[in-house]
C-alpha cells in the first residue's frame, strides 16, 4: 500500500514519464486491484510503444479478464523494432489458442523452437495445438519428445494417449517404460505435472498409478490457485467445537460444481441423480460451466 501511494504520486507529478505508470501497475496487480492496474498498465505502453515489460503486463491483465482478442491486440502494437522473444511468442500463442486459432498457434510455438529447441513449454503447447487441428501422431511425438528430455512431467501419458488416438501402436511398449519412469518422480523438483490423469484411466488399470497421478496433479493446481497474483490468498475457515470449519454449521452448507461438461456428456447423465438426491435443506447448490477448449 505505501508504494502505491508512492507511485500515485510519482505519475501525478511525471505523467508523462511510462516508468512510474509501469511500477503503479505493477504494485496495483500485486494488491490485485486489477481494473486499477490494467489501465496505469495501458496508459505507461501508450506512452511507450517500445516497452515490451509494459505490452505484456497489459497483454496479461486482458488475458486474466478472459479478453484474448484484446489482449492478442495489445501484443500486435508493440513497436515493430522491438525484438519478439520467447515470453513474447509464448503469451502470443497462448492468446492464439484461448481463440480457437490452431494453426496460427502452432506457427507461433514452431518459432519459439526456432529461438530455442529445447524449450519444454513450447513442446507441450504445441501438442495440444497439433491434437486439436487432428493431427494426433504429430502431437504425441512432441510430448514424446518432452517425455524424453523431462521426464518427471509425465508427458508420456500423452505422448501415449494421442498414439492411440492415431491408432499408432509401435511406440506402446516405449511409452509404457517411461510412464513407469516417471510415476516416482512426478512433480520433482517442483516442476509443474505436464498431463491429465484422465489420459491414464484408457491406458493402463493399475489402481496405484491412476491415484499417485491424480494426487500429484490435485496437489499442484492447488498449489498454483493458492499462489496467484489474481487471487485473493487461501485462509482456512475457522474450526468450529468438533474441528470441522464453523461455515458447516450454518442452516445449509454451500456446495459448488465446477465443470466443462454440464451439457449433453456422460458426467451430466451420471451427476443427474445425485443432483436430485442432494437434501436442499441441508445444501445450497451451485453450478459453474466451463468451457474446455484445450488439451
Amino acid at each position: 500500500e505505501p508504494a502505491i501511494h508512492a507511485f500515485r504520486q510519482a505519475v501525478s507529478q511525471g505523467p508523462k514519464n511510462a516508468l512510474y505508470w509501469l511500477n503503479l501497475a505493477s504494485v496495483l496487480r500485486r494488491h490485485r486491484q486489477i481494473d486499477e492496474a490494467l489501465k496505469a498498465a495501458q496508459r505507461a505502453f501508450e506512452l511507450d510503444r517500445r516497452s515490451h515489460l509494459a505490452c505484456h503486463l497489459c497483454a496479461e491483465l486482458l488475458r486474466h479478464q478472459n479478453r484474448s482478442a484484446a489482449a492478442l491486440q495489445t501484443l500486435q502494437r508493440l513497436d515493430p523494432s522491438v525484438e519478439r522473444d520467447t515470453r513474447h511468442l509464448l503469451l502470443e500463442g497462448a492468446l492464439l489458442m484461448a481463440l480457437a486459432r490452431w494453426q496460427d498457434a502452432a506457427v507461433t510455438f514452431l518459432n519459439v523452437l526456432a529461438k530455442e529447441p529445447a524449450h519444454i513449454e513450447a513442446y507441450q503447447q504445441l501438442g495440444f495445438a497439433l491434437a486439436n487441428l487432428q493431427r494426433h501422431a504429430d502431437a504425441s511425438e512432441c510430448f514424446r519428445t518432452v517425455a524424453i528430455l523431462e521426464p518427471q512431467l509425465g508427458s508420456a501419458i500423452y505422448s501415449a494417449h494421442y498414439s492411440a488416438w492415431a491408432c499408432d501402436w509401435r511406440n506402446v511398449a516405449d511409452d509404457e517404460a517411461r510412464i513407469a519412469e516417471a510415476m516416482p518422480r512426478l512433480g520433482e523438483n517442483g516442476g509443474a505435472p505436464g498431463y491429465s490423469p484422465f489420459c491414464l484411466l484408457s491406458l493402463n488399470d493399475d489402481a496405484a498409478m491412476h491415484r499417485q497421478a491424480a494426487v500429484v496433479s490435485a496437489r499442484h493446481l492447488a498449489h498454483e490457485a493458492r499462489r496467484s497474483e489474481f487471487s485473493g490468498a487461501w485462509v482456512a475457515p475457522e474450526a468450529g467445537p468438533q474441528g470441522y470449519p464453523r461455515v458447516l454449521e450454518q442452516a445449509r452448507c454451500r456446495i459448488g460444481f465446477v465443470s466443462a461438461d454440464f451439457r449433453q456428456h456422460a458426467t451430466s447423465t451420471l451427476l443427474v441423480r445425485t443432483l436430485e438426491r442432494l437434501d436442499r435443506e441441508r445444501f445450497e447448490v451451485f453450478l459453474r460451466s466451463e468451457e474446455r477448449r484445450v488439451g
